[in-house]
């Protein structure tokens, strides 16, 4: 992604980002394997075919514990959005590639309307 999509206009973007032609999160679609129970050879649980977030891969990313609490804290509205502004680009990045539709617990991960993927 690296700021590559935004140059685009806003509808092309998104059609290459999610590719409407098929549901752009399984957590949106009616499909009931998006739970089933695969998972790699390091036990990470996949998602067509896309292995899901874990803190190993936060740890890997360079994301540290004091990130995420900023993100928690933004989440319960403590603090104002410069305070996450540079996570912004890893969390539309793991977004995108589908690495965030379940939780390493297996259950619902994160799911985005048409609408809130644009603004991210």
């Amino acid at each position: 992604l690296n700021n590559s999509l935004r140059s685009m206009k806003i509808d092309l973007a998104l059609s290459i980002a999610l590719d409407t032609t098929q549901n752009p999160n399984p957590l949106m679609s009616n499909q009931k394997d998006v739970y089933a129970a695969n998972t790699d050879a390091e036990g990470r649980r996949l998602v067509d075919g896309t292995p899901q977030l874990t803190a190993k891969d936060l740890d890997l990313m360079g994301m540290t514990v004091y990130d995420v609490k900023r993100l928690a804290a933004y989440a319960a509205h403590s603090v104002e959005i410069q305070v996450v502004y540079d996570l912004i680009p890893a969390i539309a990045q793991l977004y995108f590639t589908k690495r965030m539709v379940l939780t390493p617990d297996g259950n619902r991960g994160v799911a985005l309307n048409i609408s809130e993927s644009a603004v991210l």
